[in-house]
């Protein structure tokens, strides 16, 4: 299900607005993996069936994702 911003949101100039375009792309793609980086924190999350995996900054963390298994491996940098 695609969330939609509130009237009172302008749709073609928010951050809000940004969001959503994205969640529309994701249903449209159906990718297996999501991965976004420049995050604080770092997250695995299952999303209607799309792994999202939230990269902390590099100089922190970095990530091995095994496309095979699925199995993510965190590094100290």
């Amino acid at each position: 299900m695609i969330r939609r911003p509130p009237r009172s949101t302008p749709s073609n100039s928010s951050a809000a607005s940004d969001v959503y375009k994205r969640q529309e792309l994701m249903e449209a793609v159906n990718p297996k993996y999501l991965i976004c980086g420049h995050n604080h924190i770092k997250a695995v999350k299952d999303l209607n069936g799309t792994r999202v995996i939230s990269m902390p900054y590099a100089w922190e963390e970095y990530a091995v994702l095994d496309f095979a298994s699925g199995n993510i491996e965190w590094r100290k940098t």
